[in-house]
């Protein structure tokens, strides 16, 4: 199950990259697929989670039938509902349980780190920071990604029109030419 292999798919694709597309590879790449639901969430509080396939406790983890499930709050628009699809889709390359949060306390619990984040994170944040980069790192091919650095330098693009093209939130591309992105696609593409 290896994030590296969907990131090398994906510098082959087009943009927008497919969620199609990506759905097809997670699941070969995974064997896991998820059933995604709307819900009337919050989006100033919550804008999607992730429920495993292992939360059997859960009654729409149930009716999902060995599938995960990811919730999306109703209200978000087109790049938003598809950045925080693709970020919980993320999710299907945990391995590692503690990674998931698996009841009513530790989402909870989880609310609260994102609300004041901590020095050390847990687990299950640890998951949710790893998810974000590794949704980025599939949305944006790198050399769309550098193209669009030079034009952004050069007054060519604006960060309006960059997150049109890859149908982001604006409010993401600026990270997309942090030093902190490149480092953190490293590290991820560096575990598997």
């Amino acid at each position: 199950m290896s994030y590296k292999k969907l990131y090398e798919f994906c510098q082959q694709q087009n943009i927008p990259v497919s969620r199609s597309v990506l759905i097809r590879k997670v699941k070969e790449l995974t064997g896991k697929s998820a059933l995604v639901v709307k819900s009337d969430l919050n989006p100033d509080l919550v804008r999607g989670f992730f429920l495993s396939a292992n939360n059997k406790s859960i009654r729409i983890v149930q009716q999902a039938q060995g599938r995960a499930v990811i919730v999306l709050a109703r209200q978000l628009n087109y790049c938003w509902e598809r950045f925080v699809w693709s970020k919980e889709l993320m999710h299907l390359f945990d391995d590692n349980a503690i990674n998931n949060v698996s009841n009513a306390a530790d989402f909870e619990n989880l609310l609260e780190e994102f609300a004041s984040p901590q020095l050390e994170r847990s687990d299950m944040m640890d998951a949710e920071v790893r998810s974000f980069w590794m949704a980025l790192g599939a949305l944006c091919p790198e050399a769309k990604r550098q193209e669009f650095e030079a034009l952004r330098r050069a007054g060519q693009i604006t960060d309006l029109e960059i997150a049109t093209r890859l149908r982001i939130p604006e409010h993401y591309v600026r990270t997309l030419f942090e030093q902190r992105f490149k480092e953190n696609i490293r590290k991820l593409l560096d575990e598997n």
